[in-house]
């Protein structure tokens, strides 16, 4: 060969060399391509979902996803959710009517976990009817996700052990696969290929007993489109949220009862590192929820920074991948309980569920750069690009003229755009 076809040729494998190296493209995100930018938060005890302006920072709709009431009802909805299993969830958890969320690919249709009320339900954006509910089996629906192509929806039936596939288009059931004992956070990989499902285990039995229990605390991983089992791996605490790097490669993850992030290596299954994060002085189990003192994690767009929510000290830490140590503890409002990059990945936004509010945290500046009013409980969040005509309702629902004069600006604004 000579030199001057031997540069173009070491050229191309240099390059080929960096995408290799580079992290794995995500699989689409629902909603992504144009529209506007926004987060949505669900508030898990107002049964709503506030859709959150990313540039302007401000709630621009609020959605309500309990048209149907806050009691499951007999001859309309699950008649063991509607005679006993919501009041015995209620009773050991208080209210938690939109526990998960997800948005089908063209941002036109809104998917929530309804927690308590034991079921899913679709909601059209636009006009904010719902569409169906279909129940989820046991007696609370936990977190889910959506496939790349908006087919399906993968829900953990928390008390079933299983997760529960229904197909969006028909709002039924169609498919389940066993997961470990309580399953609760699920992640696609970045190919969209693979189903990752985390367990907590059963946390009404004592630590003691489900330690001896194989099924407490597995990552289940099953083919996304045939749902056979692909690997399990068995860990030592509850699996809380997690995030996949590195082509799926590597997972970051919060435990119950721990203060901090575990690193861990799906190739060779096994810890790598771990990480304690500060405690506050005087906190106990009455600062946070259900075995959770740290909950919600996300990672920036170069893999290199984690966004950590410590839950029961009301900081967010940004943890750097490499030395698996702070880069800075950011306070935030009282019980930061989720964490999710916004579309353009720049800002981490995490909801502070007792006080009402979403903190939004710059990567570059290692600060809160904003704090916004939301609705009542916010938990889990959900980013998108929703097409603005979908933002703008046929008709303003406003509660003041003044109020209905900034929504009626709104709507020509998108319609413009």
């Amino acid at each position: 060969m000579t030199a001057r076809r031997l540069l173009p040729a070491l050229a191309a494998l240099a390059l080929l060399a960096l995408l290799a190296a580079a992290p794995a493209a995500p699989a689409a995100k629902p909603g992504a391509g144009k529209g506007r930018g926004v987060v949505l938060v669900a508030n898990a005890e107002g049964g709503t979902v506030s859709i959150v302006d990313v540039r302007k920072l401000e709630v621009v709709r609020e959605i309500d996803v309990l048209p149907d009431g806050r009691r499951a009802r007999p001859g309309e909805d699950d008649p063991g959710q509607a005679a006993a299993g919501q009041a015995i969830v209620e009773a050991a958890g208080g209210e938690n009517f939109a526990q998960d969320q997800d948005i089908a690919p063209d941002g036109r249709t809104l998917y929530v976990s309804r927690g308590h009320r034991g079921d899913v339900a679709a909601f059209d954006i636009a006009s904010g009817r719902m569409l169906w509910k279909v129940p989820i089996g046991g007696v609370r629906a936990d977190h889910m996700t959506i496939s790349p192509d908006g087919r399906r929806l993968y829900v953990s039936a928390l008390t079933e052990n299983r997760v529960e596939v229904v197909d969006t288009e028909r709002g039924e059931v169609t498919a389940t696969f066993p997961t470990g004992e309580w399953p609760h956070d699920n992640h696609l990989s970045h190919d969209g290929r693979r189903l990752f499902n985390a367990s907590i285990g059963n946390i009404l039995l004592p630590e003691s007993a489900r330690a001896l229990r194989e099924d407490s605390y597995v990552l289940t991983i099953v083919d996304a489109r045939t749902l056979a089992p692909v690997e399990r791996h068995v860990c030592d605490a509850g699996i809380r949220p997690y995030v996949l790097t590195e082509g799926d490669r590597r997972m970051y993850a919060q435990l119950s009862m721990f203060h901090g992030v575990v690193e861990y290596d799906l190739v060779e299954g096994r810890e790598l590192r771990r990480t304690h994060l500060p405690i506050d002085p005087g906190v106990s189990e009455d600062d946070f929820d259900f075995e959770a003192p740290h909950h919600g994690l996300a990672v920036s767009p170069d893999e290199g920074t984690l966004c950590a929510a410590g839950r029961a000290s009301d900081y967010v830490a940004l943890v750097s991948t490499r030395t698996l140590r702070p880069r800075a503890i950011v306070d935030v409002g009282d019980g930061p309980g989720w964490a999710a990059n916004g579309p353009g990945g720049k800002r981490c936004f995490v909801p502070n569920t007792r006080e009402d509010t979403l903190s939004v945290i710059s990567y570059a500046k290692r600060r809160e750069v904003a704090r916004l009013a939301v609705g009542d409980g916010p938990k889990q969040i959900e980013a998108a690009r929703i097409p603005r005509r979908v933002l703008c309702p046929a008709r303003s629902r406003a509660a003041s003229p003044s109020a209905a004069r900034a929504a009626a600006r709104r709507c020509a604004s998108a319609r413009r755009g």
